[in-house]
Order: C-alpha cells, then structure tokens, then sequence
C-alpha cells in the first residue's frame, strides 16, 4: 500500500511523506499481531538445553506452542515431533564440523530453494 502510494505521489514534493504515513497503520497492526503469536517451539527446547534444570517445563510449553501454531489439539503426535525436535538440537550441541556442501542437502536444500525464490519472484 505504501509503495502504491508513493508511487501515485512521485511527483508531489514531499509525497514520501504520505508513502510512509500509509504504512506505519498497517505495521502497527502487524505489531500487535505479533504480540499474540507464541514463542517457537524449537526456541523453547533451547532454553530448555541452556536452563537444565526445567527441561521438562520448557518441553510442555514448547508442546502446546506446537499445537498453538498448527492448530491442533495437544496430542501424541505433538509430544512425538518435539521429541524429535530434541533429539536433533542434542545433536547440535555437539561440536562437528559442517561443509558448505551441507547447505545443499536435506532441510538446508528446502530452506535455500524457498530463500531464492522469495528473492527472485520479489524482485
């Protein structure tokens, strides 16, 4: 909206004001959106390796933010993925040393693939 704005006010001296006046509204609202979403799950169970003393407490709340995100009622299958989730941040802990062939394969591949499409179709 903003860029549609600005670029309907080029010629004006000072239509950059309006360009900008047009989106703080929109990202004040995606502010306050933000405040209601819940802290990710994956954040949670670092916290939860860094604080070891409430690991199991951190596993909860990264449950129900699971099932917060994807709409579902808490179950099995949640507690499983997050389990999962644990497993492989256990992994990370450990020191081993990552190629760059490694940004090429498996979930890096799918995360590099979605990254540069963004950058081209955005452009």
């Amino acid at each position: 909206l903003g860029y549609t704005i600005g670029s309907l006010e080029v010629d004006l001296v000072g239509g950059w004001r309006y360009m900008y006046a047009t989106s703080i509204p929109l990202s004040i609202i995606m502010f306050i959106g933000m405040l209601w979403l819940p802290a990710s799950p994956r954040w949670l169970l670092l916290c939860a390796m860094q604080n070891r003393d409430n690991t199991e407490e951190f596993k909860n709340r990264a449950v129900c933010a699971f099932c917060k995100i994807r709409g579902q009622p808490i179950d099995i299958v949640a507690s499983e993925h997050i389990s999962e989730m644990l497993v492989d941040l256990s992994f990370m802990e450990e020191e081993k040393q990552a190629s760059f062939r490694e940004v090429f394969q498996g979930k890096c591949l799918k995360a590099l693939i979605i990254g540069c499409g963004v950058v081209f179709f955005q452009q």
